[in-house]
C-alpha cells in the first residue's frame, strides 16, 4: 500500500508495521553514512560572512545569565601609544589589559577582524556615555568596534570594507537601529573615531553592489 493510501489519524500519517521497519532501516542507513563521512551532512556557511580571528580576552567583558537586547553599534579608534609601531595590534591589546577594557571587535590596518569579546557579553568599551535618546549604560545594549587608527591618520579602504561587512553580518543577527561614533555619546572628552568618513561607510552599506 502506498503512503497516499494510509488513513490519517489526528492530522498525522498512520504507519503500518512494514512501513515502520522500512523507516527504521532508512534512519539507520543514513546514520551509518553520516558516521562514515560527517561532511556529507553540514550546515551551509554564509559565504558573505566576514572572516574573523577569534581571540577572546579574559578581561573587560562580562558574561550574562540571560541574553541581552542589542540595538546599537559604537565605532571607536585606538592605536598603540606605548610602542614604536602605533598600528601594532599586540601593543593595543596590552593597553586594553592595562586599563581593563575591551571592545567586541578590533579591525587592523589590513582589514583583519579580531573578535576580542563574545557579542553576547557586555564589553567595557563605551565608558561613561549617553545615547541621543537619553539611554545610559550604553555597554549593556551595544557592540563596540575599534579600528586601528591615529588622530593624524586615516582608515584604510580594507578597514572600511571589513567594517561594512561586519555591520551587515551583525545586522542579520541583531535588530541594529543605531550606528554611532564614540564622540557622539561620550559624556567625557572623547573624540574618536578620528577622521572617520561616514559617507564612505554609508556607501558601502547601502549603495555599493555586491556587498
Amino acid at each position: 500500500m502506498s503512503m497516499a493510501e494510509h488513513k490519517s489519524y489526528n492530522g498525522k500519517v498512520k504507519f503500518g508495521k512494514t512501513d515502520k521497519i522500512k523507516f527504521l532501516a532508512a534512519v539507520l542507513a543514513a546514520t551509518a553514512v553520516f558516521l562514515i563521512n560527517p561532511k556529507l551532512i553540514t550546515t551551509e556557511k554564509d559565504k558573505n560572512a566576514p572572516e574573523i580571528n577569534r581571540r577572546l580576552l579574559a578581561w573587560g567583558n562580562t558574561a550574562l545569565e540571560s541574553p541581552r537586547r542589542i540595538d546599537t553599534i559604537v565605532i571607536h579608534t585606538s592605536y598603540n601609544a606605548w610602542g614604536r609601531d602605533p598600528f601594532d595590534v599586540e601593543g593595543i591589546i596590552r593597553q586594553y589589559k592595562y586599563y581593563e577594557v575591551a571592545p567586541h571587535f578590533l579591525i587592523d590596518r589590513k582589514g583583519q577582524i579580531h573578535e576580542l569579546s563574545p557579542v553576547e557579553n557586555v564589553a567595557d568599551h563605551a565608558g561613561r556615555a549617553q545615547m541621543p535618546d537619553g539611554r545610559k549604560n550604553v555597554n549593556d545594549f551595544s557592540i563596540g568596534i575599534e579600528l586601528v587608527n591615529k588622530p593624524d591618520t586615516y582608515m584604510t579602504r580594507d578597514q572600511y570594507d571589513s567594517l561594512a561587512g561586519l555591520i551587515k553580518d551583525l545586522g542579520k543577527k541583531y535588530p541594529i537601529e543605531h550606528i554611532v561614533g564614540h564622540d557622539e555619546i561620550t559624556t567625557i572628552d572623547k573624540t574618536d573615531p578620528w577622521n572617520f568618513e561616514w559617507e564612505k561607510l554609508n556607501y558601502l552599506l547601502y549603495f555599493e553592489s555586491g556587498r
